[in-house]
């Protein structure tokens, strides 16, 4: 990124995230723009902007576009879970 350039971490956004159970967990999303905004974008998700638990807090790098704050958080949790049930079924083979 050229020295002319900066990173500029946009205002947390509260969201609801839908849970697989359909139950609703407030989050809060914010993007991250480093010089120019570019196809792909950068983006913070977290349960609590002021302390940032590392165990509720995501960096997210995507290439989709429009409006994400709903979609992506949304997105990136469904992500999160198919991730831990597949790892789950290779550790436990036969359930």
């Amino acid at each position: 990124m050229p020295a002319s350039q900066s990173v500029r971490a946009n205002r947390w956004c509260k969201f609801e995230r839908t849970l697989s159970n359909q139950k609703l967990e407030t989050r809060y999303i914010r993007e991250i723009v480093y010089g120019k905004r570019r196809a792909i974008t950068y983006w913070e998700i977290t349960t609590d902007p002021e302390k940032m638990p590392e165990n509720s807090t995501s960096f997210i790098m995507t290439n989709l576009q429009g409006n994400l704050k709903k979609t992506l958080g949304d997105l990136y949790g469904m992500r999160t879970w198919a991730k831990r049930a597949f790892a789950r079924r290779i550790w436990l083979p036969g359930v």
